[in-house]
């Protein structure tokens, strides 16, 4: 199983398919993590943003999360979708291989000033099998207004 999981500008790349959708990982203990960590685009605090959690391969289908540090499960403001993308450098015409798709999304992914710096987690699991989990470190700009505090800090 392949996982990815796309915020903001990134998620509008367009959606990965099968024939580009290749990551190396790593094993740990408890989970299955890429090997390489990313910071999302900027993204600006109380303004929506894409996110895009998918998962490639997997049987029975993985069960999608998607969360902001361990504590916060952001899984109930995303719509769930499966489906199966046919590989067409794969075989020949008849032949094809398919590989299940399963993906979290929304539109409307609202990030405070206090998430800057925080990490977002596609975590996909299959009864059984060690949790795949793919993270984006969140790069949340402030915003301001004119005759008020500043009304976003960090937390480091």
């Amino acid at each position: 199983m392949t996982m990815l999981l796309l915020i903001g500008d990134d998620a509008d790349v367009g959606r990965p398919d099968s024939e580009r959708f290749l990551m190396t990982s790593r094993r740990r203990s408890d989970v299955i993590t890429p090997s390489k960590s990313r910071v999302s685009p900027p993204l600006t605090e109380n303004q929506p943003s894409k996110v895009l959690c998918v998962a490639l391969g997997g049987y029975p289908p993985p069960h999608l999360e998607v969360r902001v540090d361990p504590r916060r499960d952001v899984t109930a403001q995303m719509v769930l979708r499966h489906g199966v993308n046919m590989v067409t450098t794969s075989g020949v015409a008849g032949l094809r291989r398919l590989v299940r798709r399963t993906e979290l999304s929304t539109f409307n992914y609202v990030t405070t000033g206090t998430d800057d710096g925080r990490w977002a987690h596609c975590i996909a699991s299959v009864t059984g099998r060690q949790p795949f989990v793919d993270r984006v470190q969140l790069n949340v700009h402030c915003t301001y207004f004119i005759n008020q505090s500043i009304i976003c800090f960090r937390v480091k």
